[in-house]
């Protein structure tokens, strides 16, 4: 089973996460807790000392999706939020798009759902402009 991973990069000024994880990963008990504390805790270690950036993009690498993906998402969402972010979830499994959907993250103001890192960073710039 591959190990669930959340790797932190900048885009300019833009802090970009990129989770993988296995299918399995999914169905473990606590898999929901343990993603949301890691994508929360490498976002808050990736922009410490710099001054709260108003986007951040989430890539995610893995080829399936779940309601604990879906509320690592929220969790996520939440922290961005609080500082007047907005969210940017780039290549989320269009076979799980349902689950995130039904779960209502589509439809909080500020975040978004994205096909590619292009189309993410153009509205990052599109909403800075």
């Amino acid at each position: 089973m591959k190990d669930l991973t959340v790797a932190a990069t900048w885009d300019g000024d833009v802090p970009v996460l990129t989770v993988d994880y296995s299918a399995d990963q999914m169905f473990l008990p606590r898999s929901a807790q343990t993603l949301s504390e890691r994508l929360v805790t490498v976002y808050r270690d990736h922009i410490s000392g710099k001054s709260a950036p108003k986007s951040c993009i989430i890539v995610i690498a893995a080829d399936t999706a779940g309601s604990p993906l879906v509320r690592a998402l929220f969790e996520l969402y939440k922290v961005v939020k609080a500082d007047d972010g907005q969210l940017y979830c780039v290549s989320y499994p269009d076979a799980y798009i349902d689950s995130l959907t039904s779960l209502g993250l589509t439809v909080l103001p500020g975040f978004y759902l994205c096909t590619s890192m292009t189309e993410a960073l153009a509205k990052v710039k599109a909403l800075v402009i």
